[in-house]
């Protein structure tokens, strides 16, 4: 039995994606002037004007009863070290400060930032639970580290302290509903869709800065607009034809429709077996389809008759120029090229959207001629009269 591979990069990996799941997160909630960064001053950070407003550190545990943020945890007291240095050398702190974790961080120094959140216990309850519980033996490296960071004045690690938000926890699923609501995405589209769509384009925005030596940074802004543009396609899409083959045509269908008057006018012109069949299947297919766009697609029904009026309008085009054009040619023989130039090869659009399946046209004009508007003999035809 073959062995499990290690693949050590699956820690790598799945901090990156919180990062990136958070700085949509922030995207999300943040000014409309705002701008996130990521792996800029920190793992994550907001931008307002020329100020940090938020820095954020995740830290990402693939083992779910995992330990992080103990007590004598590296990454607890090297992000404090990060933040003190940082406050140092800009001389202020910024706004806020946030410890992210996607489980339960364990330890006095956790519980008495938690307390506190709650206004439990007063910053000076924190300041001496982190001095206690950083007491430890001389020598060992994460000591060198602990006692560099309380090297500082009760002041600086209470201006840090009293700002440091830790969120546990962290649930993509719930992030998603936040995300979702702070972008304001439309309800009647699938929001996950567009939230993924989301996270999708800012990598990808990320990471060509990241490729050019650039800074990797997102505003609200170019955010908004990039949420529209996945709802316009997502809209479209719904409003779009399905694909011919998606639109089933039963046998009982097929042969009640050989009655209709659209056949009749494709037998007055002698088309071959093979034309009339795939006329059929197009003439029920674009009435399953329309059926279902007026009904689900949201298309007015006044569109359907602005299509139909364009449709006849090029049809008496192609029939006028057939007929100057093929001089001397049958009633028949014309009457086959003004069918093909007319339903063979046009995709008339619907709206203001193209339209690229052929049944949609074809059917369309086939929907005409069953009702007279359209036909395909140059004279009139010989089953009612066309408005």
């Amino acid at each position: 039995m073959a062995s499990k591979l290690n693949n050590n990069a699956e820690p790598q990996v799945a901090a990156a994606i919180l990062q990136l799941e958070r700085a949509l997160y922030h995207l999300a909630l943040a000014k409309r002037d705002d701008i996130v960064a990521v792996e800029r001053v920190d793992d994550v950070s907001v931008h307002r004007a020329d100020t940090v407003e938020l820095q954020e550190q995740d830290k990402h545990s693939i083992v779910r009863a995992g330990t992080v943020l103990g007590d004598r945890s590296r990454g607890l007291w090297r992000t404090l070290q990060i933040w003190l240095t940082q406050m140092e050398e800009r001389g202020t702190a910024c706004a806020r400060y946030m410890i992210v974790t996607n489980v339960v961080a364990e330890g006095a120094i956790a519980s008495a930032l938690r307390a506190f959140a709650k206004n439990e216990v007063s910053i000076a309850d924190v300041l001496l639970t982190a001095r206690t519980a950083g007491k430890g033996r001389a020598g060992t490296q994460i000591q060198a580290l602990i006692n560099e960071v309380l090297g500082r004045s009760d002041d600086q690690l209470s201006t840090l302290l009293s700002r440091v938000e830790l969120v546990e926890n962290v649930s993509w699923p719930e992030a998603r509903a936040i995300i979702a609501n702070g972008f304001a995405i439309d309800p009647g589209v699938d929001q996950q869709v567009v939230v993924q769509g989301l996270l999708g384009w800012m990598t990808e925005t990320l990471v060509t800065a990241w490729r050019n030596g650039e800074v990797g940074m997102i505003s609200r802004t170019a955010c908004l607009k990039q949420v529209h543009a996945i709802t316009r396609q997502l809209v479209r899409q719904r409003l779009l034809p399905r694909p011919a083959a998606d639109v089933t045509v039963s046998e009982v269908e097929h042969r009640a429709a050989q009655t209709r008057d659209f056949v009749a006018r494709l037998v007055e012109v002698r088309a071959d077996d093979e034309t009339i069949f795939e006329a059929v299947e197009h003439f029920l297919r674009f009435s399953a389809e329309r059926y279902r766009l007026a009904a689900e697609g949201e298309i007015p029904a006044r569109e359907w008759v602005d299509r139909g009026n364009r449709l006849k309008q090029r049809w008496r085009g192609v029939a006028r120029q057939t007929v100057i054009e093929e001089v001397g040619r049958s009633e028949d023989e014309l009457g086959r090229l003004i069918l093909a130039r007319t339903t063979f090869s046009h995709y008339e659009p619907i709206g203001q959207d193209p339209c690229n399946e052929l049944y949609m046209t074809s059917g369309h004009y086939h929907r005409l001629a069953d009702d007279s508007d359209v036909w395909w003999t140059p004279s009139r035809p010989r089953h009612g009269d066309a408005s």
